[in-house]
């Protein structure tokens, strides 16, 4: 068995986030020791759900 940490990702979802908000969930990752940060890269965004 190899020994190796465990590494905690975190995928956002930006379709419905602003940038301010984009920021400030990666700045709170990493200070909560997140190792790696996704971003969506889709060029069309999902549609909201009917209001």
């Amino acid at each position: 068995m190899i020994d190796r940490p465990v590494r905690i990702g975190l995928q956002l979802q930006p379709q419905h986030m602003d940038y301010a908000t984009i920021r400030r969930t990666a700045s709170e990752a990493e200070d909560l020791g997140l190792d790696v940060l996704f971003n969506w890269d889709q060029i069309l965004a999902l549609p909201r759900p009917a209001e």
